[in-house]
């Protein structure tokens, strides 16, 4: 599932704080995550920019998740998460 991200190059690193309504950048941000890491092994809810409702993944420690996160709620496990916004270059 790593594969993207870690072959890709990332054009912005950010650690996540989960929040019960706040988006991935923080209040009033409409900033993206174009995929996200943990560093600890467990849960994340997250809400995906095509997503109607939150859904709850396990991730093993180091794993990336390469889907696009707009929210990390409050209640996973998983610690240290970080989000990745991806560079495209110019054709």
């Amino acid at each position: 599932m790593s594969t993207m991200l870690n072959s890709a190059i990332a054009r912005d690193i950010w650690a996540i704080t989960a929040h019960a309504t706040n988006p991935v950048g923080g209040s009033g941000s409409v900033k993206k995550a174009y995929g996200i890491k943990a560093t600890g092994a467990g849960t994340v809810i997250i809400r995906t920019e095509g997503g109607s409702a939150d859904v709850t993944v396990t991730l093993a420690a180091g794993e990336t998740l390469p889907v696009v996160v707009t929210h990390l709620r409050t209640g996973g496990t998983a610690t240290g998460v970080f989000g990745y916004s991806i560079y495209t270059p110019a054709a």
